[in-house]
Protein backbone atom coordinates (compact mmCIF):
# COMPACT_ATOMS: atom_id res chain seq x y z
CA UNK A 1 0.00 0.00 0.00
CA UNK A 2 1.59 3.22 -0.91
CA UNK A 3 1.76 6.40 1.45
CA UNK A 4 -1.23 7.87 -0.30
CA UNK A 5 -3.76 5.08 -0.06
CA UNK A 6 -2.46 4.12 3.71
CA UNK A 7 -3.50 8.31 4.11
CA UNK A 8 -6.94 7.80 2.52
CA UNK A 9 -7.72 4.84 4.11
CA UNK A 10 -6.62 6.61 7.97
CA UNK A 11 -8.79 9.60 7.32
CA UNK A 12 -12.08 7.26 5.96
CA UNK A 13 -11.44 5.74 9.34
CA UNK A 14 -13.55 8.30 10.85
CA UNK A 15 -16.82 6.33 9.19
CA UNK A 16 -16.35 3.64 11.10
CA UNK A 17 -15.49 5.00 14.17
CA UNK A 18 -18.99 7.23 14.09
CA UNK A 19 -20.95 4.17 14.23
CA UNK A 20 -19.06 3.10 17.90
CA UNK A 21 -19.59 7.09 18.94
CA UNK A 22 -23.56 6.28 18.42
CA UNK A 23 -23.42 3.25 20.61
CA UNK A 24 -20.83 4.60 23.29
CA UNK A 25 -22.99 7.95 23.93
CA UNK A 26 -24.36 8.84 21.01
CA UNK A 27 -28.15 8.57 19.75
CA UNK A 28 -27.79 5.11 20.26
CA UNK A 29 -26.44 4.56 23.36
CA UNK A 30 -25.67 1.01 24.44
CA UNK A 31 -25.08 1.72 28.26
CA UNK A 32 -25.49 2.00 30.88
CA UNK A 33 -27.24 -1.52 30.39
CA UNK A 34 -29.90 -2.88 32.88
CA UNK A 35 -30.26 -6.57 31.18
CA UNK A 36 -28.94 -9.43 32.69
CA UNK A 37 -30.15 -12.19 30.66
CA UNK A 38 -27.79 -12.80 27.72
CA UNK A 39 -30.35 -13.29 25.24
CA UNK A 40 -31.84 -10.02 26.17
CA UNK A 41 -28.56 -8.15 25.89
CA UNK A 42 -28.41 -10.15 22.37
CA UNK A 43 -31.65 -8.88 21.45
CA UNK A 44 -30.77 -5.17 22.92
CA UNK A 45 -27.82 -5.16 20.54
CA UNK A 46 -29.37 -6.57 17.47
CA UNK A 47 -32.03 -3.99 17.48
CA UNK A 48 -29.18 -1.17 18.17
CA UNK A 49 -27.31 -2.40 14.85
CA UNK A 50 -30.45 -2.17 12.84
CA UNK A 51 -31.00 1.37 14.43
CA UNK A 52 -27.82 2.24 13.38
CA UNK A 53 -27.96 0.60 9.95
CA UNK A 54 -31.08 2.87 9.20
CA UNK A 55 -29.69 6.28 10.30
CA UNK A 56 -26.33 5.09 8.04
CA UNK A 57 -28.74 4.62 4.95
CA UNK A 58 -30.62 7.77 5.64
CA UNK A 59 -26.95 9.58 5.70
CA UNK A 60 -25.95 7.71 2.86
CA UNK A 61 -29.34 8.53 0.93
CA UNK A 62 -29.49 11.74 1.61
CA UNK A 63 -25.76 12.61 1.07
CA UNK A 64 -25.63 10.91 -2.77
CA UNK A 65 -28.66 12.99 -3.53
CA UNK A 66 -27.00 16.36 -2.07
CA UNK A 67 -23.60 15.44 -4.02
CA UNK A 68 -25.63 13.96 -7.32
CA UNK A 69 -27.37 17.80 -7.50
CA UNK A 70 -24.55 19.53 -6.48
CA UNK A 71 -26.74 21.01 -3.49
CA UNK A 72 -26.66 21.67 0.24
CA UNK A 73 -29.23 22.15 2.51
CA UNK A 74 -28.98 24.40 5.33
CA UNK A 75 -31.59 24.66 8.20
CA UNK A 76 -30.22 21.76 10.26
CA UNK A 77 -28.21 23.21 12.75
CA UNK A 78 -29.78 24.70 15.67
CA UNK A 79 -29.41 28.51 16.27
CA UNK A 80 -27.72 29.15 12.65
CA UNK A 81 -30.61 28.72 10.25
CA UNK A 82 -28.35 29.59 7.56
CA UNK A 83 -25.85 27.43 7.79
CA UNK A 84 -25.25 24.75 4.74
CA UNK A 85 -23.76 21.66 4.70
CA UNK A 86 -23.35 19.05 2.09
CA UNK A 87 -22.91 16.31 4.53
CA UNK A 88 -25.97 16.27 6.76
CA UNK A 89 -26.22 13.82 10.28
CA UNK A 90 -29.44 11.47 10.47
CA UNK A 91 -29.95 13.19 13.79
CA UNK A 92 -30.18 16.64 12.34
CA UNK A 93 -32.70 15.40 9.87
CA UNK A 94 -34.85 13.47 11.77
CA UNK A 95 -35.02 16.13 14.55
CA UNK A 96 -36.42 18.15 11.80
CA UNK A 97 -39.55 16.40 12.44
CA UNK A 98 -39.64 16.55 15.92
CA UNK A 99 -42.60 19.17 16.42
CA UNK A 100 -45.64 17.27 14.28
CA UNK A 101 -48.52 16.46 15.97
CA UNK A 102 -51.24 14.18 15.40
CA UNK A 103 -54.37 15.48 17.04
CA UNK A 104 -56.84 12.73 18.07
CA UNK A 105 -60.86 13.90 18.67
CA UNK A 106 -63.62 11.54 19.38
CA UNK A 107 -66.89 11.77 19.75
CA UNK A 108 -69.96 9.50 20.97
CA UNK A 109 -69.69 8.15 16.82
CA UNK A 110 -66.33 8.90 16.01
CA UNK A 111 -62.71 9.17 16.01
CA UNK A 112 -60.51 11.85 13.74
CA UNK A 113 -57.32 12.15 13.58
CA UNK A 114 -54.94 14.85 11.91
CA UNK A 115 -51.78 16.01 11.02
CA UNK A 116 -51.84 20.02 13.33
CA UNK A 117 -48.93 21.31 11.42
CA UNK A 118 -48.48 21.11 6.88
CA UNK A 119 -44.90 20.27 6.34
CA UNK A 120 -42.17 23.32 5.95
CA UNK A 121 -39.85 23.66 2.99
CA UNK A 122 -36.78 22.10 5.03
CA UNK A 123 -38.86 18.80 5.54
CA UNK A 124 -40.32 18.79 2.41
CA UNK A 125 -36.58 18.98 0.82
CA UNK A 126 -35.27 16.17 3.18
CA UNK A 127 -38.37 13.94 2.35
CA UNK A 128 -36.93 14.60 -1.24
CA UNK A 129 -33.57 13.78 -0.54
CA UNK A 130 -34.51 10.50 0.95
CA UNK A 131 -36.66 10.16 -1.98
CA UNK A 132 -40.29 9.42 0.06
CA UNK A 133 -43.22 10.89 -0.65
CA UNK A 134 -44.78 13.35 1.31
CA UNK A 135 -48.04 11.51 1.40
CA UNK A 136 -46.35 9.67 4.23
CA UNK A 137 -47.06 12.49 6.76
CA UNK A 138 -50.91 11.86 5.29
CA UNK A 139 -52.06 10.64 8.67
CA UNK A 140 -55.87 12.12 7.97
CA UNK A 141 -57.96 9.24 9.60
CA UNK A 142 -61.60 8.52 10.61
CA UNK A 143 -62.57 5.32 12.92
CA UNK A 144 -66.38 4.58 13.41
CA UNK A 145 -66.88 3.45 16.48
CA UNK A 146 -69.97 0.59 16.98
CA UNK A 147 -72.74 1.74 18.81
CA UNK A 148 -74.33 0.23 22.15
CA UNK A 149 -77.48 -0.01 22.59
Amino acid sequence: MSLTQATAYYRDEWLVENGFHRFKGGSLPALPLFLRLPERIIGLMLLLLVALQALTLLEFLARRSLADHQEEIAGLVPGNPKRKTDRPTAERMLAAFTYLHLVVETDETEVNGYLNETLTPLQRQILALLALPETIFDLSFTVSLPQFQ
